[in-house]
């Protein structure tokens, strides 16, 4: 006697793919970048957060310092000091000239761009204006009160808003200083805090770090620079 008939639906179906195993290179390939940008992260957290214990001013012939300290006030602000073979005067007359600060404000992570001048004699100026920045622009309205005097000159701001926003306060904040080493050198010192609603702090204070330096050397090529 034969059997039953075999079924020929069954032997006839072709046999499942085989199962593939996750691609383990890509995997660590994408662990790797997870690494690398927590670690970079981290480094910025650090960079943008955790203070100096003193200012530091650079000798003669150095390049311009860039460090974040703790102001008076327990805010964190960033700080910029360069020697300049040149009278205090001098110097600043050039931070003074705004017409010329699109030239100095011009870097790697942004442009300043300038719609108005109104002076108030030598005592202040207010600067109407945009800073250009690499994903948006920030308008700026800014009074700069100056002050001079034996002991050097200064400009200083606070564009600071009054209220909280939406994400955070806008704080835009800072000076420049001009202090006299001799007749013919002058120590330059640059001070900044800036905090944007809606962007971590630590990111925007690398930024800062990141362009004082070559903002206060424009200062230096202005002054040899015909206006």
């Amino acid at each position: 006697m034969s059997g039953p008939p075999a079924n020929e639906s069954s032997a006839g179906a072709p046999a499942p793919a085989p199962v593939r195993p996750p691609d383990r290179r890509a995997l660590w390939i994408v662990a790797g970048g997870l690494g690398v940008l927590a670690a970079l992260t981290g480094l910025l957290w650090v960079n943008g957060t955790r203070p100096d214990a003193a200012p530091r001013d650079p000798a003669p012939g150095e390049r311009p310092t860039a460090q974040l300290l703790r102001g008076d006030d327990g805010h964190l602000v960033v700080r910029s000091a360069l020697v300049v073979e040149r009278p205090a005067a001098d110097v600043f007359a050039v931070l003074t000239a705004y017409e010329r600060f699109p030239e100095i404000f011009r870097g790697l992570w942004w442009d300043l761009s300038l719609g108005a001048v109104e002076r108030q004699g030598l005592a202040s100026a207010r600067l109407v204006g945009r800073i250009e920045a690499p994903l948006r622009a920030f308008p700026i309205d800014v009074v700069v009160h100056h002050t001079r005097g034996e002991a050097g000159f200064a400009a200083r701001w606070d564009a600071s808003s009054e209220h909280a926003t939406v994400g955070g306060r806008v704080v835009n904040r800072g000076s420049w200083e001009v202090r006299p080493l001799g007749p013919d050198r002058s120590l330059l010192v640059y001070t900044l805090e800036v905090r944007q609603p809606g962007v971590p702090a630590f990111l925007v204070t690398n930024v800062v770090l990141a362009q004082v330096r070559p903002t206060v050397e424009a200062v230096r090529r202005a002054l040899d620079a015909p206006p």
